[in-house]
């Protein structure tokens, strides 16, 4: 996961991203468990889009208490 990260990080300091590290560690999370994967274009859309309200609802329950 960290090389991914690192791999990740010029792109988001060249390009100006606001990107913070956790969510770099979501995006390479996404693209290490679908790079090899036999799932369709729906289905990898359809699991990252509830990863994502996932890590919301997380990120939501961090701030409030």
């Amino acid at each position: 996961m960290e090389r991914a990260v690192a791999a990740l990080l010029p792109y988001v300091h060249e390009w100006d991203l606001p990107l913070n590290p956790e969510h770099l560690h979501e995006l390479a999370g996404a693209v290490l468990t679908h790079f090899d994967s036999g799932a369709s274009v729906e289905a990898i859309d359809a699991a990252e889009r509830a990863r994502i309200a996932e890590f919301a609802r997380q990120q939501a329950d961090l701030h409030r208490g």
